[in-house]
């Protein structure tokens, strides 16, 4: 059993470095200053009931970076991401979201 948990967390892990991987590529290839990563991680921490100094310690971070990830100021690395969304008891597409404006979309 743990292998198949450690397998599915690897291929989850792949998968979202690819998807990073290819933001990047394409953010570098335009041009674009500011990635459009949304998240709703206030709202999923307000549901656990733990500030941000709380929320950091639990995901191994300062309270800082929870601010500033809250604050669209910082994207977390694909391994926070999917800690934050598994102290949430939620898939990483739950709190994190990539939306692009119409110029730049396709």
């Amino acid at each position: 059993m743990n292998f198949l948990l450690t397998t599915i967390f690897v291929i989850a892990m792949i998968v979202m470095t690819k998807i990073v991987v290819n933001l990047t590529q394409k953010v570098v290839k335009e041009g674009v200053k500011h990635m459009p990563l949304y998240n709703r991680l206030k709202e999923y921490r307000a549901r656990l009931g733990v500030n941000q100094q709380e929320m950091g310690a639990l995901a191994g971070v300062s309270r800082q970076t929870i601010s500033q990830i809250e604050r669209g100021d910082y994207s977390p690395s694909v391994t926070l991401a999917l800690k934050i969304a598994r102290i949430c008891h939620v898939t990483v597409e739950d709190i994190f979201s990539y939306e692009e404006d119409e110029k730049h979309g396709e």
